[in-house]
């Protein structure tokens, strides 16, 4: 609290580190979270190799076949559908939720082919709350933006390209 760039007070936005490999940043950054310091990584790779993207593939495979029970218990483990494997366990206990979760991957596989995956996305978002669980984590500024990204890259092929659930998964 006493360091100081002339006389106003050293703020998060007046650092920068630059380190050679992602890891590097990745240590760097989970250092300055855990002191409280928020952190911002600017990097030239590739959004699809992130973990956000491999999420969305894992998504977007159980969204293409809501018969494939396996696959929606993939997906719900995902950080976008935040479950845990006691939540699943809990899940396959209880018969009619379990079934509810199915039937709401059916839902939003029918949104998909009826409606576009823009507007399956954004049911999803809202009805799932993933919006606010990301942003409670530490990083969740930037694994929203990444989702966010992937999704719009997705939409926008789906469009360019008159892909349907099969060719956009």
């Amino acid at each position: 609290g006493t360091a100081k760039i002339g006389d106003q007070p050293l703020l998060p936005e007046d650092i920068a580190v630059i380190v050679r490999t992602h890891r590097q940043a990745g240590y760097i950054q989970e250092a300055l979270r855990s002191l409280g310091i928020p952190t911002v990584v600017q990097s030239d790779m590739s959004i699809f190799a992130t973990d956000q993207a491999r999420e969305v593939c894992t998504l977007l495979n159980a969204l293409a076949d809501p018969g494939s029970e396996s696959k929606v218990r993939t997906a719900l483990v995902t950080d976008i559908l935040g479950r845990s494997g006691d939540d699943i366990a809990l899940l396959l206990d209880d018969e009619r939720a379990w079934e509810g979760c199915l039937e709401k991957f059916r839902e939003y596989h029918q949104t998909w082919q009826n409606r576009g995956f823009m507007v399956m996305t954004q049911s999803m978002l809202a009805r799932d709350g993933i919006r606010g669980r990301l942003l409670r984590r530490p990083d969740g500024e930037r694994r929203l933006t990444n989702l966010l990204h992937c999704f719009e890259i997705i939409h926008q092929k789906a469009h360019e390209q008159k892909l349907g659930i099969e060719g956009l998964v």
